[in-house]
């Protein structure tokens, strides 16, 4: 009778974290999303001929789904360029060199030196981490409504050498 009670206990602990374990995939999912398509809307003007028919390289630093389900998309291309995914699951010692640098929750006690780390390179900072943008981050994902949604910082994008077209600036919210 025991191992009936707890059988049933167990059962229906799953059944509660099930749709919250599914919720948290999906938005890991929408973010990767987010991030693939990103580059569709930055255009890289100072990278030279060469480097436009190199890959776009995205790197994500640690623990996050996000890396593996980017890692998924790196057979594809985006405007034509392969895509191009660097997985660290933790902070490294010399940020690698990168289009956009996605920085996970988990990093979130060392975001002030990491962002330090990348201050005037032509990287474009994102992060889920509670204001993101707000903090010194460029692009920060946040949970409106229920839905996942964009803040773009356009004071910490202006000295950059790259340009966020104006449809991606539509859809986000817009800190300065």
């Amino acid at each position: 009778m025991t191992r009936f009670i707890l059988g049933f206990i167990l059962a229906v602990f799953i059944n509660m974290q099930l749709p919250c374990l599914a919720n948290e995939d999906l938005e890991a999912k929408i973010k990767a999303a987010y991030i693939y398509h990103f580059n569709q809307f930055i255009d890289w003007k100072f990278e030279s001929e060469n480097d436009k028919q190199s890959p776009l390289k995205v790197c994500v630093i640690g623990k996050d789904p996000i890396g593996n389900l980017l890692n998924e998309l790196s057979t594809t291309k985006v405007e034509g360029r392969p895509l191009h995914v660097e997985y660290n699951k933790k902070e490294p010692d010399e940020m690698p060199d990168c289009h956009i640098l996605f920085i996970s929750k988990s990093l979130e006690k060392q975001l002030s030196q990491i962002l330090s780390k990348v201050q005037g390179k032509n990287i474009l900072t994102v992060s889920d981490i509670s204001d993101f943008a707000k903090r010194g981050g460029k692009i920060g994902f946040v949970k409106d409504s229920g839905k996942i949604k964009i803040e773009i910082n356009l004071g910490n994008v202006k000295n950059d050498k790259y340009k966020i077209n104006a449809k991606l600036l539509e859809v986000a919210r817009i800190i300065k």
